[in-house]
C-alpha cells in the first residue's frame, strides 16, 4: 500500500558534534519547530545562571516560557547562580522564573550517604542530568 503505518511515528533526531553551549541556541530552534508542528503555546528550560533562559525567550518570543533555576544554596550556601541582571531581563521580556527545592534530593540522598547506595530518585535525577547539561 505504501502508506504511513497508523501504528507507527518516524521522527528525526539530531546530534551535535560537540557538546557544550553552543549547541543551546540550535537545540531551542528545533524545539520550537517541533512545539510548532504540535500547537504547543508553553515551554520550560532549565538554566542556571539565566543565560539559557534568556535564549529561550528570544527564540520562543510569542511563547509561555518558564525558566527553571537552581534552588538557592545549591552549589554553596545562600548563593543563588541566577544572575540579577538575567533575572530582570527575564522578567522584563514577559518570562515566568521558577526557584524551589530540588525535587529528587532529600530522603535519597540522606539514605545514600548512610548506606553508600544510591535510590531511584538519585539514578532518575542523575539520568535527566547526563540527557541535558551542558558541561562546564
Amino acid at each position: 500500500m505504501g502508506g504511513v503505518n497508523s501504528k507507527m511515528l518516524e521522527v528525526q533526531s539530531i546530534y551535535f558534534l560537540e557538546p557544550g553551549s553552543v549547541n543551546t541556541e540550535e537545540t531551542l530552534k528545533v524545539a520550537k519547530r517541533r512545539a510548532e508542528e504540535l500547537g504547543i503555546k508553553s515551554v520550560v528550560v532549565a538554566s542556571t545562571s539565566g543565560e539559557t533562559g534568556l535564549k529561550a525567550l528570544k527564540v520562543f518570543a510569542s511563547y509561555r516560557v518558564v525558566v527553571v533555576t537552581h534552588a538557592a544554596g545549591f552549589p554553596t550556601p545562600d548563593v543563588q547562580e541566577l544572575t540579577q541582571p538575567n533575572k530582570s531581563a527575564i522578567l522584563e521580556k514577559g518570562g515566568t522564573i521558577l526557584t524551589a527545592t530540588h525535587a529528587f534530593g532529600g530522603v535519597g540522598r540522606a539514605v545514600r550517604r548512610r548506606f553508600n547506595t544510591y535510590q531511584v530518585d538519585e539514578i532518575m535525577a542523575h539520568t535527566l542530568r547526563s540527557l541535558g547539561r551542558a558541561p562546564k
